[in-house]
């Protein structure tokens, strides 16, 4: 995967006829992203820069989704505006290029670990109303085995939520599908989760939700029954929801960028060891263009 993020890299330096200044983030941090207002005239589908944007994009997607958790987030905002790019997210790709040109290397561990039954944990979070155009949430989730990410996601939420506990327990809830998934497939394996699988969540609302929703809080009775499914998951025992802080939550950066402290907890934390750039970044995140 190396070698195809080299090629990947290679490829855009070309387009671009630019060297790459290393970042230490894939995006700014709070970036916003808004749909570009296309020109008259002008057909997205026959613009051949937009084109190339959705080549890199599509190319980074891969990685993105096969081992690269550090640029989901950022590949799936960008994924949301291949159908016509503005110079806002042109700027936004090479950022994330720049990135890549200071992590092109990037490995994914796993080890043995002790025959528990309890192998299997996972970070669920969401950043509320953080799309400024339709403000519906960002969910975000890391799944692991032994401490590793077998799983990740950055997605969008299909429908508004009213309040970050809501966002919280919508995320938890798609998450908690993912869990019945993975502990069915971890069985058939040999591994079978014999106690219930922890999820790491940092809002005390949407815990009290999960072991209490059913039958009562008020603040919750609108929620789509649908959402009401980490609800039932825990009530069968097969997840618990664990208070994290929010400065200790793994699944921070699958929901927005955030400052250069924060990402280098959670790559830390969900790799076992500290990111090595491949060369000295020049600027300041947050500060730079």
């Amino acid at each position: 995967m190396d070698n195809y993020v080299s090629s990947v890299l290679s490829e855009y330096k070309d387009f671009i006829r630019k060297t790459l200044r290393p970042k230490a983030l894939p995006v700014a941090p709070n970036l916003q992203l808004v749909q570009e207002v296309a020109t008259k005239g002008r057909m997205a589908a026959k613009d051949p820069l937009g084109s190339q944007f959705r080549s890199f994009v599509m190319k980074l997607q891969y990685v993105a989704t096969w081992v690269r958790f550090d640029i989901s987030f950022t590949c799936s905002q960008l994924a949301g505006h291949v159908h016509n790019p503005g110079p806002p997210h042109w700027a936004a790709l090479h950022h994330l290029m720049e990135y890549l040109e200071n992590y092109p290397s990037f490995k994914l561990e796993y080890k043995q670990g002790p025959r528990t039954g309890k192998e299997l944990s996972a970070y669920a979070d969401a950043d509320w109303a953080t799309d400024v155009e339709t403000r519906k949430s960002i969910s975000g989730q890391v799944t692991l085995f032994n401490g590793a990410p077998i799983m990740w996601k950055s997605k969008r939420q299909t429908s508004i939520a009213l309040s970050s506990a809501e966002a919280e327990y919508m995320a938890v809830s798609d998450i908690s599908k993912d869990i019945i998934h993975m502990r069915s497939l971890l069985r058939s394996m040999g591994f079978a989760q014999l106690e219930a699988t922890t999820v790491h969540e940092d809002n005390t609302a949407c815990i009290e939700w999960g072991n209490n929703i059913i039958g009562g809080r008020e603040r919750a009775k609108h929620i789509d029954i649908r959402k009401h499914f980490a609800h039932e998951t825990i009530k069968n025992g097969h997840m618990i929801l664990k208070k994290v802080a929010t400065t200790a939550q793994l699944a921070d950066i699958m929901t927005k960028g955030v400052k250069l402290p924060q990402w280098e907890m959670c790559t830390k934390g969900l790799l076992g060891r500290p990111l090595i750039p491949a060369k000295p970044v020049v600027a300041q995140e947050g500060v730079d263009d």
